[in-house]
């Protein structure tokens, strides 16, 4: 479920249309549980010089993720959730990892 950043610090309740048909309403975390396939990641990087290392890191830690965009500096990543369990707390520790490699490095 796309949403923009607006959307999701003014409105208490969201409405899903679909062809024109009234298909659903509720709080936004809701429908995201409910229907949402997975997790967006956004990544702002220090220079655009960092970016394929960025890349490079994301593709390595979490193979399942899919760049989505670019722009300037910043990646943005679609992670699909695995059937069987949530993988948020591995993408974390991926995630954590990369950070600490690039603060180390």
């Amino acid at each position: 479920m796309e949403m923009t950043s607006p959307i999701q610090y003014l409105c208490t309740r969201i409405a899903v249309m679909v062809s024109g048909q009234f298909r659903c309403l509720g709080p936004l975390q809701h429908l995201k549980e409910r229907f949402g396939k997975g997790y967006t990641l956004t990544l702002k990087v220090s220079s655009a010089s960092h970016i394929d290392t960025a890349k490079w890191c994301i593709t390595s830690h979490i193979p399942n993720a899919e760049l989505h965009a670019t722009h300037c500096s910043t990646l943005y990543y679609r992670i699909p959730q695995q059937s069987g369990g949530s993988p948020l707390i591995e993408t974390f520790r991926a995630i954590s990892e990369v950070v600490c490699e690039g603060v180390t490095h």
